[in-house]
């Protein structure tokens, strides 16, 4: 999971996180994000996409 700040425009105020999946495959290395959406934009894969990365966000949150 890669979190990246999410800041006010107006005066950078740090506003919250976004989490991002980033999938590492054992032979091609990391994933570009754009090439696992066109992947992930199926319906059924995406709602799996959604509870994992929530799930994982959870865990680190020791929730």
């Amino acid at each position: 999971m890669t979190y990246q700040p999410v800041h006010a425009l107006q005066d950078g105020e740090l506003l919250g996180v976004e989490a991002t999946a980033r999938l590492h495959h054992p032979e091609l290395g990391k994933i570009a994000a754009r090439e696992m959406l066109l992947v992930a934009e199926q319906p059924s894969l995406m709602r799996h996409l959604d509870a994992a990365v929530l799930d994982s966000v959870a865990e680190q949150r020791g929730h």
